[in-house]
């Protein structure tokens, strides 16, 4: 009876030591584990969405999308068209993008460069870390840093949100605007 309750202790603190070990796997399979796989993968991708009435609300461009089961996207060497009316207002190009399920918005990253208009129809261009684009509103935003810049004027400043008709371009944060005169 004594070799019986020793056995069972061994295997009890087997038990325990195996439990109380941490995992030991690669770190390669630890990587997989927290990404998860696409469903599909699109290559040289043109996108076109259309509202109600079957006119374009935007056309975008990507090297890859990857579709995953949730129906999130992960967009990579994106250029988006923002439109009015048919009209192209504003363009962005970013190395990444990402698409969550179910929501109207793409949020652009890794370095966001995009031209449009002033509201008195000057072109301008400016640059941003990040950029969301609220497809169905029309409205591009950011808490980041925000440069603009144009022939006549130069601003910067954190934060910013505009329409896609260049109605209202509005930088939230420590802003600074220069003017530039001929």
């Amino acid at each position: 009876m004594h070799i019986g309750w020793s056995l069972l202790l061994i295997v009890l603190a087997g038990i325990a030591l195996a439990w109380l070990m941490p995992d030991q796997q690669s770190p390669a399979v630890e990587a997989d584990r927290s990404e998860a796989v696409p469903r599909y993968i699109v290559r040289g991708a043109q996108w076109q969405r259309l509202d109600q009435q079957g006119a374009p609300i935007f056309d975008a461009q990507a090297e890859t999308i990857r579709y995953f089961d949730d129906e999130s996207a992960r967009l990579s060497d994106v250029w988006l068209y923002l439109l009015d009316n048919g009209e192209r207002r504003w363009q962005m190009r970013a190395p990444a993008g990402f698409s969550a399920a179910g929501q109207q918005v793409l949020q652009l990253h890794g370095g966001v460069k995009g031209e449009g208009k002033w509201p008195d129809g000057e072109p301008l261009k400016f640059e941003s870390e990040r950029m969301r684009v609220d497809v169905v509103a029309k409205v591009l935003e950011t808490d980041d840093p925000v440069r603009l810049h144009s022939a006549s004027r130069q601003a910067s400043g954190r934060g910013l949100r505009l329409d896609a008709k260049a109605e209202r371009i509005a930088l939230q944060q420590n802003v600074e605007m220069r003017y530039v005169t001929p």
